[in-house]
């Protein structure tokens, strides 16, 4: 629930260019709702750090995040 405020927050973002959320326990639900609001936002973030977070890493949570890649590409 507080990734979806977050993604509802970035969707109008034009400030911050780095988001660290390292070591947050964010899992491909979180990291959905996320990626989601950063594909509607393509400005100003440029560093996100996703490191130490049970994401997973199966074909679906890949598929998401090379989309972001590719549309901040």
């Amino acid at each position: 629930a507080s990734l979806k405020l977050l993604g509802d927050a970035l969707r109008n973002n034009y400030v911050v260019t780095t988001l660290n959320l390292s070591g947050n326990l964010i899992g491909f639900k979180g990291v959905s709702y996320l990626v989601q609001a950063l594909l509607e936002n393509r400005v100003t973030l440029q560093e996100l750090d996703l490191s130490n977070n049970p994401i997973g890493r199966g074909y679906e949570c890949g598929q998401l995040i090379a989309s972001l890649i590719k549309a901040h590409a």
